[in-house]
């Protein structure tokens, strides 16, 4: 069990450094993660307003790091029973469920993060276009994937709790 509970607390840690942003423009990724987790706001400046190639960057990062964010609550979700129980102590069957429990989380994880590092490098070529204030903005709404990770740590705290005591 600590395991799993290790793998899932080092993914959202590890992916702690990333960072994102939002349009306003709610995709359905944002809908469901502000219904399981709570609702994020998140104001673009109007100087942003008129900047095409930056509002769809910040609604795919939204999209992005509320695709992650509910591939954890799902795999914290899933890993809920086996709170407390120790690896020596499951059966076969258990076993084999937290396999597919840290494989399908790392498979998609694997997807997510490929796909973060593309945006990371579009944010740095974005960020040469704007000015101070624009930049300023942006890197505000960067605090989005944080508190999202954040309401990840607080909605499962019995399961990352539990690892980090």
């Amino acid at each position: 069990m600590k395991t799993i509970l290790s793998l899932l607390l080092i993914a959202t840690i590890t992916t702690l450094q990333f960072v994102s942003c939002s349009n306003g423009n709610e995709t359905k990724e944002q809908k469901l993660a502000d219904k399981k987790l709570g609702k994020i706001e998140l104001n673009i400046p109007a100087s942003l307003k008129d900047k095409p190639e930056i509002l769809n960057y910040v609604q795919e990062m939204v999209s992005l790091s509320d695709e992650y964010a509910l591939l954890i609550d799902e795999a914290a979700e899933k890993a809920a029973p086996f709170k407390g129980k120790k690896a020596e102590d499951l059966g076969m069957a258990d076993k084999i469920k937290l396999t597919q429990i840290t494989s399908e989380l790392s498979f998609k994880a694997i997807e997510i993060i490929g796909k973060w590092g593309e945006y990371t490098d579009k944010r740095l070529s974005l960020e040469k276009e704007l000015t101070e204030d624009e930049a300023k903005a942006l890197e505000s709404v960067m605090n989005y994937f944080e508190k999202r990770m954040e309401q990840i740590e607080v909605k499962h705290a019995d399961l990352f709790g539990e690892e980090t005591e």
